[in-house]
């Protein structure tokens, strides 16, 4: 008999086998019930994995929280201790200033009793003429000096003030997100 050119032979009907029915079919060996089994299984893995790696991230994220506190909490304490050490300036300017200006009056109150003496040496009297002008001079004198002193040492203390008052402003600032950084750690 001769074939045709789809491979049958000529006068005779294919033969088909038919497909094994649908609940008897396997994959890689596995009966439907196993699969379906092995499917909800994994499915379950797959959710149990996703759960605990949302814990971690949680964890994380709140451990990070507790971290960014203690690091404000830190950057609270130094400002503030900057902020004290800042006002201990000021306040060491200010005595230098005062002790500045007393010795500069002792100074002063030296060079008017040389002066005095030398007039008097000369047989000028001290609180007339020439000698009386060079005591009020000398006198002047240290009135302006000490008026620089006390206005430059009123200016430095304050800058160490304002520094001091920043460092104040930035260890408040500092605390405040130290707070807001450990409630939303609590929060997670």
């Amino acid at each position: 008999m001769t074939s045709n050119a789809f491979g049958w032979r000529a006068g005779a009907a294919p033969t088909l086998k038919p497909a094994p029915p649908a609940s008897t079919s396997t994959f890689l060996g596995m009966s439907p019930g196993t699969l379906r089994d092995f499917s909800t299984l994994t499915a379950g893995f797959g959710s149990a994995l996703t759960i605990i790696g949302s814990w971690y991230a949680a964890k994380a994220s709140r451990d990070a929280g507790k971290a960014a506190a203690i690091s404000y909490a830190f950057e609270e304490r130094t400002a503030n201790q900057d902020a004290r050490r800042a006002e201990e300036s000021a306040s060491d300017v200010l005595r230098a200033a005062q002790q500045e200006k007393e010795l500069l009056g002792l100074r002063t109150a030296q060079e008017q009793g040389s002066a005095a003496v030398s007039a008097a040496a000369r047989g000028v009297a001290g609180n007339v003429g020439s000698a009386a002008e060079l005591q009020a001079s000398l006198e002047l004198t240290r009135r302006i000096e000490a008026r620089t002193i006390n206005r430059n040492a009123v200016k430095a203390a304050n800058e160490r003030r304002r520094a001091a008052l920043n460092s104040r402003i930035a260890g408040s600032m500092a605390g405040v997100s130290a707070r807001n950084a450990r409630a939303s750690a609590a929060a997670i």
